[in-house]
């Protein structure tokens, strides 16, 4: 049983409607596209070395945040917390997707075939900070740890779009466990 732990999901967010640019990252249609609303961003989940998402409970819009610096081993070998702080922006490391079930590939190796992603932000500008502190048997392939994530100051883009802002957020998940 995954142990679930929001500890803060303090939320300050601020975000426009859209309108469609004409651009190939819109619709295309003319018609106004809504930014996701980050204000509902109530799911935590994570997994692995280490990934980290909030997404609304319909799983139209997902806050993830994936690394690969292995800061679960870092933690294990060094037994205590590793904390990491990035500065956006940073390739792949955090991004605001929208769309269908856009949670449908995270921290699993089995496709959904109703996940649609239709428009992904990509941040540039903000802070994201990582604890990870080790918790229980290092079994080699599953290395059961706790991360603390809290983003700061991060703005999100998309060309033809607003840009997303998130003041401050933070929560806590259970991660290390391979997807599957």
């Amino acid at each position: 049983m995954k142990k679930l732990a929001v500890l803060l999901c303090t939320a300050l967010f601020a975000c426009d409607a859209l309108e469609d640019s004409g651009d190939t990252d819109d619709t295309g249609s003319g018609t106004s596209i809504a930014v996701p609303d980050v204000g509902t961003l109530v799911d935590a989940g994570g997994c692995g070395d280490v990934q980290m998402l909030l997404s609304t409970s319909d799983r139209s819009a997902a806050l993830v945040f994936s690394d690969e610096a292995d800061l679960t081993e870092q933690a294990y070998a060094a037994g205590e917390p590793i904390t990491a702080t990035y500065t956006l922006p940073a390739e792949g490391i955090l991004e605001l997707h929208q769309g269908t079930e856009v949670t449908g590939l995270f921290c699993n190796d089995a496709f959904d075939d109703n996940m649609v992603i239709d428009h992904t932000w990509t941040a540039t500008a903000g802070t994201v900070t990582i604890t990870v502190t080790s918790e229980g048997i290092d079994h080699g392939y599953h290395k059961p740890a706790d991360a603390t994530i809290t983003i700061e100051g991060a703005v999100l883009q998309l060309d033809g779009s607003d840009d997303v802002t998130i003041e401050s957020v933070s929560w806590t998940y259970a991660i290390g466990w391979l997807a599957g």
